[in-house]
């Protein structure tokens, strides 16, 4: 199993047995920062997770369309 195999096996193992969770996007977000994490919380979301989308500047409006990413807080 090669290295990035195995974080990615540990990352998910990770979240599985988690049940809350908070997904942290970076400073000044663009689309792609809204949809992965949006993305990310939505699937959280189906499989029982409590989820907290997180942002220090919220969604901006023009991003507001994106699945998930409207659930972004301050």
């Amino acid at each position: 199993m090669s290295s990035d195999s195995s974080i990615q096996v540990a990352v998910a193992g990770k979240l599985l047995a988690s049940d809350r969770i908070i997904v942290v996007s970076h400073t000044n977000p663009d689309a792609d920062a809204f949809g992965s994490s949006g993305a990310l919380y939505l699937a959280l979301k189906k499989l029982g997770k409590q989820v907290v989308l997180l942002n220090e500047q919220g969604v901006d409006k023009r991003y507001s369309s994106i699945p998930g990413a409207a659930e972004t807080i301050k």
